[in-house]
């Protein structure tokens, strides 16, 4: 596990070095999905929250395109207990590395897939948004995901664009780490983007 992450700073070094900027933002909406040992999954419930962060793009190819993301996102999820609404929300740092195909050098729609790194910054519950219970101790905070998605880019002037792009994040690694006492588990993220690249 060492060498891919020592592997994946040094390109996080490079890129930004040879290619293009990026700021993006926007809104996220994830929910949780419980797996248990002698009963039927849990789907919890859509929470929506914010994300914003910086990007670097590189082109290796003609229409092949490199990116690298780093940003900051709230996911969580509101799930049903027998004493109420258990709302619960998950901030990370996420590193998308992403293959992104884009066939018109200008205006031209694109698509775009990988694996991202992710890193828990805090992690909380509340029953009916009364009392906050900080669970990031018993959260398993750094996991890998994949991601993939579409989206579309406009030259409105030289070496300036304008993008619009919704991204689907399925987390693979399990969050569990005691706080609900299940077999596992993970996250599943829509998010839309909307950003400037330069």
């Amino acid at each position: 596990m060492k060498r891919y992450i020592i592997l994946f700073l040094v390109v996080m070094t490079v890129i930004p070095l040879y290619g293009e900027f990026k700021i993006l933002a926007g809104i996220d909406f994830s929910r949780y999905q419980l797996y248990q040992d002698d009963a039927e999954d849990i789907w919890g419930h859509t929470r929506w929250g914010l994300t914003g962060g910086i990007g670097f793009e590189h082109r290796i190819f003609d229409f092949l395109w490199l990116e690298f993301d780093l940003t900051v996102i709230q996911k969580g999820s509101r799930l049903e207990s027998e004493e109420g609404d258990v709302f619960y929300r998950y901030q990370a740092a996420s590193a998308p590395f992403l293959l992104k195909w884009k066939p018109f050098f200008h205006t031209s729609p694109y698509l775009l897939g990988g694996a991202e790194i992710q890193y828990g910054l805090s992690h909380k519950r509340n029953l009916k948004q009364d009392e906050t219970e900080d669970i990031k101790s018993s959260t398993n905070l750094f996991g890998w995901g994949i991601a993939v998605g579409a989206g579309l880019e406009w030259k409105f002037k030289e070496h300036l664009f304008l993008f619009l792009e919704i991204r689907y994040s399925n987390g693979m690694s399990n969050l569990e780490g005691g706080f609900l006492n299940i077999k596992a588990l993970k996250s599943r993220t829509l998010i839309f983007y909307m950003g400037i690249k330069s």
